[in-house]
C-alpha cells in the first residue's frame, strides 16, 4: 500500500503566520477540530497546528508490516 501524498495546509514557518490569533489549537484530532470550528464560528481567528502532514489525529488508520 502506497502512503498518501495528499497534503493539506502549509508547513509551519514563523514568517508565514498571519497573526495575531485569538486562539491556537494544538492537534487536529476530532476534539481540536471541533473546538477550532466552534471558536471560528464565534468570530475568533483560530490557528490549528498539527504535527502530522494530514489533519485528523486518531481518526487515521495505519498499517505496519502487513
Amino acid at each position: 500500500m502506497k502512503p498518501s501524498t495528499i497534503r493539506i495546509g502549509r508547513r509551519y514557518r514563523s514568517n508565514r503566520l498571519e497573526g495575531p490569533y485569538d486562539t491556537i489549537v494544538i492537534g487536529s484530532g476530532p476534539g481540536g477540530m471541533a473546538a477550532a470550528v466552534c471558536l471560528s464560528k464565534a468570530g475568533q481567528k483560530v490557528l490549528v497546528l498539527e504535527q502530522h502532514y494530514t489533519a485528523g489525529g486518531f481518526t487515521h488508520s495505519y498499517s505496519r508490516n502487513g
